[in-house]
């Protein structure tokens, strides 16, 4: 599994996040695909997609959010 630590910022229209690949930290991005495991929040301009095998635990702010089934998901919301 490759493993980042940190924030990601893409200004491409489409970033995908593959099955070997593991996040910690926030992403900003248009249009994200999630195959792989996040931990951290999103914030997307455009769609979310969550797949099958898929984990993701945080806050998710998006247009649309798509889950498909059998991927992990847990939000997080903190009120102030």
């Amino acid at each position: 599994m490759n493993s980042i630590e940190g924030n990601i910022t893409d200004n491409a229209q489409m970033l995908i996040i593959n099955e070997s690949t593991a996040i910690k930290g926030d992403i900003k991005a248009h249009h994200l695909k999630i195959y792989g495991q996040i931990e951290g929040n999103i914030q997307s301009s455009g769609t979310v997609t969550i797949y099958s095998g898929a984990a993701v635990q945080g806050k998710i702010n998006s247009k649309e959010l798509i889950i498909h089934p059998g991927a992990k998901v847990k939000m997080v919301n903190k009120k102030a």
